[in-house]
């Protein structure tokens, strides 16, 4: 795991050294929701309510070709989910809804492979798809919950893809993107020997951002 950690690190960093031609400022909203697997029940599944938090990141565009371009940077997101629960007295009464949440703050880096589609009406309009790998390192988590996880994954190793759009005017650029965050690991999985009612838990995260970039 350590391994595979760092070679996909050194895969997602190595690039920002290349000379950029676009600098790109990414900003918007992040749409997660967990899935808890229950020990207990393999049909239950908590904090499955999506959560708004932000999604940051800071792109360079390289290699630049008439079809495609690389692109790599730093970013950080914010996932988590919330669930409803049911509040009753000691004599069974239904007294009304708490809401639970569990948030996680992450940084990291990536690289994306670009590829562009045909150009639109507008000259300088150019829609794109992208994908490629992601490594995420855990800065903080809240909850309002009682529920006690020890083996929360400091590092989360993931692939994202999506659709943008992008509007040349000029040295500046403007334009909009939407992005899955696909993980090839658990947020969690329960250790050997450790009490928990949690067996794993895995995220279901996208987002949708704005974005202006120079071109030097």
């Amino acid at each position: 795991m350590k391994k595979i950690t760092l070679i996909t690190a050194f895969l997602t960093v190595l690039p920002l050294a290349s000379f950029s031609q676009r600098l790109n400022l990414n900003a918007g909203t992040s749409f997660s929701k967990l899935d808890f697997n229950y020990e207990f029940s393999e049909n239950l599944n908590g904090y499955n309510h999506f959560t708004v938090g932000s999604h940051i990141s800071i792109n360079y565009d390289y290699v630049e070709k008439s079809s495609f371009l690389l692109s790599s940077g730093i970013h950080y997101v914010q996932k988590g989910g919330q669930d409803e629960i049911p509040l009753v007295d000691m004599n069974g009464n239904y007294l009304g809804d708490i809401t639970v949440y569990r948030h996680f703050n992450y940084v990291g880096a990536n690289t994306f492979i670009n590829y562009k589609l045909e150009k639109l009406f507008l000259e300088k309009l150019h829609p794109y798809v992208f994908a490629g790998p992601r490594v995420d390192i855990l800065l903080s988590e809240k909850s309002n919950d009682q529920l006690k996880l020890d083996g929360v994954n400091d590092i989360m190793i993931g692939f994202n893809g999506g659709i943008g759009l992008r509007y040349d005017w000029n040295r500046i650029n403007l334009g909009f993107r939407a992005q899955y965050f696909q993980n090839f690991h658990p947020m969690y999985r329960r250790k050997e020997g450790e009490f928990s009612f949690v067996d794993a838990i895995n995220d279901y995260t996208f987002s949708t951002q704005l974005s202006v970039g120079y071109n030097f």
